[in-house]
Parts: C-alpha cells; structure tokens; sequence
C-alpha cells in the first residue's frame, strides 16, 4: 500500500549500500505496489538485494535472520 512507503525503503538501501554492500531488504506480502517497487529497485540497480517472498505463515521464523526489523503495523 503507498502509505507503507516501500519505494522510500529501496532508496534507502541504495544509499546504504556502498558502506554496507551486504545489506539487504526482506519484504513480506504481497500487494498493489510490489510491481512498482520491484522495477524500481531494478532501476537502481540493487534488485539483487531484495527478496520479494509473498505471503507467508510463518513470518516469526523469518525474525531471526533480520538485523533489523521495520513492519508497517503492530505486531
């Protein structure tokens, strides 16, 4: 959704990854701007970086391997 502000999040990640070329985004679920987000992390050339995993059940299981953890609700 545009209020999540995902596409701000990708530029983010542009501007991290010279200092920390490891880094990486995990979005989960799905929605009407993936797409948009998704070309726009190929336009900056970071796609690479990004894992776009759908919906998904077992999202707790995930938490473990995030450095750190935004989520766009209350858990």
């Amino acid at each position: 959704m545009p209020q999540k502000n995902q596409a701000f999040l990708v530029d983010v990640l542009a501007d991290v990854l010279p200092s920390k070329p490891n880094a990486m985004i995990v979005f989960v679920g799905d929605g009407p701007d993936k797409p948009a987000v998704q070309q726009h992390a190929e336009e900056l050339g970071i796609a690479d970086h990004i894992l776009f995993l759908g919906q998904r059940s077992d999202v707790n299981r995930l938490y473990q391997a995030f450095d750190v953890f935004l989520s766009s609700k209350p858990l």
